[in-house]
């Protein structure tokens, strides 16, 4: 067979199944019957699925190269630089497409960037842009109140994210499984103290998604499960998570015992 996007669907669902061998193997055929931006950022999704972001950052780099004015691209490239640490790079495209775009995600991207390189108070304007441009939508209002929450700011932070809790509610009601928002509304529910629930709704999400895992550790740290957040976050570093992740306050009294400090200073996990 020589259809090049019969190739890239089966790269697709072989990264869906967790076979990252066939499914490296089944882009690099879509890619030598035709090279193109669209097959490029398809792989750049499949490494995404496993948090893979350095590999998927590379195929992106090469989509952008054939395709430098896709605003798709440079969204996907965006994310992608956040989730592995270039966040200046993040910067500049991200701002580049809340100017001439203007969406939400653009801003949420630009807030995000903005976060990971400390500025709080401008992650926090960029975060209300993205909820004034979709109101009904509750990431943006989580995560100024992540950063309200990183600058000490806690009672802003409470406000935020109840008013983030709400809106996931009234998601979840017409879409009970979405795993963004099983994540989502237990990680409000954690911030907000309200650790049984929290454990209980994260639960949840990890069954719907093993990626969940990060915001498992989350919860248990905030609890105040010393064993449970070892776990869940060696967990999630195996799957890939970036270790900015956990640099947070949420995760400071963790930090302060040895053997959770050690996940951070050995050579990255194994994954499986």
């Amino acid at each position: 067979p020589g259809d090049p996007n019969l190739f890239c669907q089966l790269g697709n669902a072989l990264a869906h199944l967790g076979r990252r061998r066939d499914c490296e193997q089944a882009f690099a055929r879509a890619l030598a019957l035709r090279s193109s931006w669209r097959t490029l950022t398809s792989l750049a999704e499949a490494r995404i699925v496993v948090n893979d972001y350095e590999a998927a950052r590379e195929a992106l780099l090469r989509a952008r190269a054939l395709a430098p004015d896709s605003q798709f691209v440079k969204g996907k490239l965006v994310y992608v630089d956040v989730e592995s640490g270039f966040y200046e790079e993040a910067e500049t495209l991200a701002r580049d497409l809340a100017t001439h775009r203007g969406s939400s995600i653009d801003f949420v991207n630009l807030g995000s960037s903005l976060f990971y390189l400390g500025r709080l108070d401008a992650a926090v304007d960029a975060f209300r842009k993205a909820a004034a441009a979709a109101p009904r939508d509750a990431v943006p209002v989580a995560a100024e109140a992540d950063a309200h929450y990183w600058a000490g700011r806690r009672e802003s932070a409470r406000v935020c994210h109840a008013k983030a809790l709400a809106l996931c509610e009234a998601a979840l009601a017409g879409s009970p499984k979405f795993a963004p928002l099983l994540r989502l509304r237990a990680s409000c529910l954690a911030h907000l103290g309200r650790a049984e629930e929290a454990v209980q709704a994260v639960q949840e999400a990890v069954t719907a998604a093993p990626e969940a895992r990060e915001t498992a550790s989350l919860v248990a740290a905030l609890a105040g499960e010393e064993a449970s957040c070892l776990s869940w976050s060696r967990k999630a570093l195996v799957l890939g998570v970036p270790a900015v992740w956990f640099a947070g306050p949420e995760f400071a009294a963790e930090r302060a015992r040895p053997a959770y400090a050690a996940l951070f200073k050995a050579p990255p996990p194994a994954r499986s």
